[in-house]
Order: C-alpha cells, then structure tokens, then sequence
C-alpha cells in the first residue's frame, strides 16, 4: 500500500508539473489573450487522465529500483533502471499520445482534399488530420513510422487561402521530414540521464553543506536548476533552429511567399502572439528574415 501512494503522489506530481507548464499563458495574459492562448492548445482534461495512469503504471513498475541516497557497487545499474524507466515514462507524448488522437474522431477528421494533395507531392502515407472545433494551430506528433500524424487546426482551414494552409502542412511535414519529434525525444532521454546523475551528486553536496536540510527540498531546488539549464536554455536554442529549418521546407516546396503570408495570417489570427515567439517558437520577425535570406 505504501508503494501504491508513493506511485500515486509522484504521478499526480509529474501530471500537476507538465499541467503547470502547458497552462502558465493563461495565469500570465489578460482574459482576450487568455481565450486565444486556449485554442492554441490541443491537449484535452482526458490527455492527462490517460497520462496519469501512464505514469502511475510506469512508476510502479520503477519502484523497486529507486533510491536516491544509494551509492554503492550496484551504482551503474541503480541508474540504467532508473533512466530506462524515466525515458519510457517521458516517452507518453511522442508515442502513446499520437494513438490517442488519432482514436478521437470526433475532435479530428482526415481532410481528403489536403491528404490528396499532401500525399502527391510528399508521396506520404502520414494522415493529414484537421480539427472538427475551433484551433488555431497545427502540429506534427509521434516519430515512429506508424505513429505519425499532421494535425491542421480548423481556423487555418476557415481562414487562411489554400496555398498559406498548403504551407503550413509542408511547415509540419519539415518537422517530419528532419525527425525532429525524435530528436526532442533523444533531447529529454539525455536530459533524464543527467538529472538522475546530478541529483545524487546535488544531494551529497548539499548533506556536507546543509546537513540539516530536507532531502525533498535538495531534489526540488535541484530539479528547478535542471529544467532552467535543460528547458529554458538548451531545448529553446535546439527548437529555434527547428522551426528555422521548418519554414525553408516550407519555402521549397510551397513558395516563400506562401509561408511568408500564412505567418503573417496566423499571426493575425491569435491577435498578435507571433510577434514576439516563444521558448519553443522565434519571433517573426527573425522567422521571415531567415526565410528571406535563403528566398530572397
């Protein structure tokens, strides 16, 4: 039973951290903003159910093999274990959440038109899926060669001209094209490794220095080290150049103009959000300016 509650608060932990991280917008925007950021999200309240379970199932699974404090001849396989484990757990977005949405045929429908056209000039077999409500993003999800699909929100179709939603798709099928929802993958697998290792080296740092304090806020002060390093400095440099590399596919296969516009028309779709980027996204400024310089 105590194993059972341990796996329960570090599921619901894990769970509470990625809702916290997804819905941060809303706390820091006005209310229009508030709405707009809301329909750039694609996951729904049974995405995290079904997470959680996920995470409980592989924390259970794991508990036999942590202990943070353990340092001894088993050393190398406690962390094999542990970042196996960890890596797996990681691992529900980019390989049991492209099942999931392609099972919600309510929320998505195969757009034949865009497919058909998709699949001449890609000659792909990746289904091409757009939004039966209301979104104002598109996305490429999963990595593996039966997983993964292109998802084109509604209001791109509804407003954006053929030729800019066109661009979009070949934007998303760049991301395909260049495995970069591996390479993110491969990003967090390194990233689990070197948490695991760093916080019992932290964790013993700390016992020498602070002997007195609490073990849970050592691993939290560390963990809020790793993920400033890990996701706010390195993953924005690695996604910056992949969104970069994104729009000249877009380029090439839609037209500079094209990508150019659609920008511009997502952009004014969600009241301006583009302008400035994200951690995930540059600015568009710097995104049309690298599109030019190839495309002049």
């Amino acid at each position: 039973m105590e194993i059972i509650l341990k796996c329960l608060k570090i599921s619901f932990a894990i769970t509470l951290i990625q809702l916290v991280a997804i819905y941060l917008p809303y706390l820091l925007a006005n209310t229009e903003k508030r709405k707009t950021i809301k329909l750039l999200t694609p996951f729904r309240p049974l995405d995290f159910l079904f997470l959680s379970f996920f995470l409980f199932f592989i924390a259970l699974l794991a508990s036999p093999f942590d202990n943070p404090l353990h340092i001894g001849k088993n050393t190398v396989i406690t962390y094999f274990y542990n970042w196996v484990f960890a890596v797996i757990a990681s691992s529900y977005f980019f390989v049991i959440y492209p099942f999931l949405l392609k099972l919600q045929h309510k929320r998505f429908e195969i757009s034949v038109e865009l497919q058909k056209r998709y699949t001449n000039t890609f000659n792909s077999t990746i289904p091409v899926y757009v939004t039966t409500q209301t979104f104002y993003n598109a996305f490429a999800s999963g990595f593996l060669p039966f997983n993964r699909i292109i998802i084109i929100g509604k209001s791109i179709s509804e407003n954006l001209t053929k030729e800019e939603e066109f661009a979009i798709l070949c934007h998303e099928q760049g991301h395909h094209k260049a495995n970069d929802l591996f390479v993110f993958f491969g990003f967090v697998a390194c990233s689990v490794i070197f948490f695991l290792v760093g916080r019992d080296l932290f964790i013993h740092l700390m016992a020498g220095v602070f002997p007195k304090l609490d073990g849970g806020l050592v691993i939290g002060i560390f963990g809020s080290i790793h993920s400033l390093i890990f996701y706010c400095i390195l993953f924005p440099k690695i996604s910056h150049r992949a969104e970069f590399a994104a729009d000249l596919y877009a380029a090439k296969y839609a037209g500079a103009a094209n990508i150019i516009s659609a920008l511009h028309g997502l952009n004014t779709l969600t009241g301006g959000l583009l302008d400035k980027g994200s951690l995930t996204h540059p600015s568009l400024e710097n995104r049309i300016e690298n599109i030019r310089k190839y495309y002049a």
